[in-house]
């Protein structure tokens, strides 16, 4: 007997597998969570993930298999949302701090991060985070960075760089008085 295709996606143990990562578009099932089908008034799980489920899985598993990188990032692995997304970073550009603080201050460190979409375009959706510099901090005897809660956009960066040196211009200023 030959399967036709519908029936051997359904009877594929992979597809069932890849499916399950995937909201079904038909019944709402969360990823990892069987399809439902209403029968006779009554909501009853499936065997079998819907066929659509199965379609759109694959499709999810190949365009996002696709989607390159932007230059010089690296990237956390796609998420199993019905819209799949990773976080990129960029690279991290570390200051040592040569001077103690009373805390042991030691390093502060800024780097970059995103939202990629399975079509490759960034997120600039606010709920995202958008694209933003993120600040941490590294401390003596801490082998971790601290998240200080700073992330900025690349124009508020860019204003905060412009503070940070107007800071420096005015603490040289008074060391020349």
């Amino acid at each position: 007997m030959t399967l036709s295709a519908e029936q051997w996606y359904a009877e594929c143990p992979m597809c069932r597998v890849e499916a399950l990562e995937v909201q079904c578009p038909i019944c709402d099932a969360s990823p990892g969570q069987p399809c439902e089908d209403a029968i006779g008034g009554w909501v009853q799980r499936t065997e079998r993930p819907h066929l659509y489920r199965i379609a759109v899985a694959q499709e999810v598993t190949m365009s996002v298999a696709e989607v390159k990188l932007p230059a010089g990032v690296s990237a956390d692995a796609w998420s199993s949302d019905a819209e799949p997304c990773r976080v990129i970073w960029g690279s991290t550009q570390a200051v040592t701090v040569g001077r103690p603080s009373n805390e042991g201050l030691t390093t502060v460190s800024v780097y970059t991060h995103a939202v990629q979409r399975a079509d490759g375009h960034l997120s600039y959706d606010p709920s995202d985070g958008g694209p933003g510099v993120s600040i941490d901090t590294h401390y003596r005897d801490e082998d971790w960075a601290r998240d200080t809660g700073v992330t900025v956009s690349s124009d508020e960066a860019r204003d905060l760089a412009a503070a940070l040196l107007a800071a420096a211009e005015e603490v040289d200023g008074c060391a020349d008085r």
